[in-house]
């Protein structure tokens, strides 16, 4: 529950950075969805995109061959009520993250760094480093999943299909890899 909080509270102090700025959250997240075959597209590109990446993490796996992480095997979900919590913090990983990230956070390093090739790399470092308490070789892995989503958000103009896309990474790997 606390990092659900967390992510919520880290999404109000984007929103509110945003807003200080002149920025509309429409115009951050992409627009909203006006059809339903809008969202079924950003599901389309969000399972694409999920599928892609998750080929590339596995082969950076596979070289970095990162161990079992106890940080990790902890915060799984082991009952239904944990699930249940999982799926919302899943969800909220996936909407608060990604706004803050590749929204908020990328765009002001871009505009900072003068570059927006190193404004996605620099986000990407930084998502990186967020989730340093699962040791050197996920945070890495983390990183460049990190910069692949600033590259999504980029090409799509969009927060959506990353936002889709992160939500069922986070939803599906917990539900896989948690006791029942």
């Amino acid at each position: 529950m606390v990092t659900i909080a967390c992510e919520w509270l880290l999404l109000g102090l984007a929103v509110w950075g945003i807003r200080l700025g002149g920025v509309t959250l429409r115009s951050l997240i992409g627009g909203r969805w006006s059809r339903p075959t809008l969202i079924l597209r950003d599901l389309g590109i969000g399972i694409a995109f999920l599928i892609g990446s998750n080929i590339v993490l596995a082969a950076l796996s596979a070289v970095l061959r990162p161990g079992p992480n106890a940080n990790v095997s902890r915060m799984l979900p082991q009952s239904r009520t944990e699930i249940t919590l999982w799926i919302f913090l899943s969800l909220s990983a996936g909407i608060c993250e990604e706004f803050t990230t590749r929204g908020y956070l990328q765009k002001q390093l871009s505009g900072f760094l003068k570059n927006a090739t190193a404004g996605l790399f620099a986000q990407g470092i930084i998502f990186g480093a967020a989730h340093a308490y699962q040791g050197p070789k996920q945070m890495f892995t983390i990183a460049v999943l990190g910069c692949m989503l600033g590259w999504l958000a980029q090409w799509q103009q969009s927060l959506r299909p990353g936002m889709l896309s992160h939500f069922l990474q986070d939803v599906i790997g917990g539900l896989a890899h948690g006791g029942r």
